[in-house]
């Protein structure tokens, strides 16, 4: 690999949110008490932590629509949306807090490989093989019915009916 191949992986965007994800875990586990007086150094790097799965799937998926800057907003959405998402189950079926967050760490710690992955392989195409375009729209879908096995029809999905007859799934334990 010549030296402007490297610097070209180097400059692209997957590459740059994989270092600043790798650093954003640095400040917020093994720097936490040494920067306990920069809550705004760790609360950006939370906050890019956040934003990592959203950057990537904007750029995929998105990209030729929200070029630059304006990537930034419709990342926020798409992972306070992913977030959220994976919320549902997770208090539907009764989990803890601890169970959350261990879930979406996983989250952020694939989507930062997912990063590396995509700026090792750029310029690697292989002729003749199906690319993640043609099966990104089904691995979608048996992720979302992953996560939504837990919370079939007598899994812990307690039901309320209310005065006006209206029967509706509830969360809580009553």
């Amino acid at each position: 690999m010549g030296k402007a191949r490297l610097g070209q992986r180097a400059r692209s965007p997957e590459i740059l949110v994989a270092l600043a994800g790798v650093v954003s875990v640095i400040v917020l586990w093994p720097l936490r008490d040494a920067l306990h007086a920069l809550p705004g150094l760790r609360y950006a790097a939370t906050l890019f932590l956040f934003l990592a799965p959203g950057l990537l799937l904007t750029r995929r998926f998105l990209g030729e629509y929200f070029p630059g800057a304006a990537a930034l907003p419709a990342a926020f959405v798409l992972s306070a949306g992913l977030f959220g998402m994976m919320g549902v189950p997770v208090l539907m079926t009764h989990r803890s807090l601890g169970f959350y967050l261990a879930i979406s760490g996983g989250v952020v710690a694939a989507s930062l490989l997912a990063a590396v992955a995509v700026a090792l392989a750029r310029d690697r195409s292989v002729e003749g093989t199906t690319g993640p375009e043609e099966w990104a729209h089904r691995w979608l879908w048996l992720l979302f019915a992953a996560w939504s096995w837990p919370s079939r029809p007598g899994r812990g999905c307690r039901t309320r009916t209310t005065t006006c007859g209206f029967t509706w799934p509830t969360l809580g334990s009553s």
